[in-house]
């Protein structure tokens, strides 16, 4: 089933690169300021699969796994929030710090739903 989550995850990943594409060359980030949200959610869910496929792989508990995938995807986020920072994309964004903990929720929100659909797809005598 890792495999199965896997190929989500790569999928999830073409759909945010994409994503952020479009949010580049078509100025989405300028004339729509909301799309960042969905793109936070999406990369969340991408790191969120990864992480749970991972989880799969390692035999975790289903607590572990919730851990593991919300502390990497909120680790990932953390890790891009400083990027943006270092290389000035945020210079003279008012409340930028606001924006910054919205986005880590949205990343924590994608890897949540990631979370779910591993505790879906786990046997149900491991649910528990």
């Amino acid at each position: 089933m890792h495999i199965f989550l896997s190929i989500l995850a790569v999928l999830s990943a073409f759909i945010t690169g994409m994503m952020y594409w479009f949010g580049l060359e078509e100025f989405y980030f300028c004339y729509y300021p909301w799309f960042d949200i969905p793109r936070h959610l999406v990369g969340g869910l991408t790191i969120g699969l990864w992480g749970a496929s991972l989880a799969w792989r390692r035999r975790y508990s289903v607590f572990q796994a919730f851990v593991f995938v919300v502390l990497l995807a909120l680790a990932v986020g953390l890790v891009w929030e400083l990027f943006e920072y270092i290389n000035g994309l945020t210079v003279g964004d008012n409340g930028y710090w606001f924006d910054t903990v919205g986005d880590l929720g949205n990343d924590v929100a994608g890897a949540l739903v990631a979370w779910g659909l591993y505790w879906l797809l786990r046997p149900r005598e491991d649910r528990l």
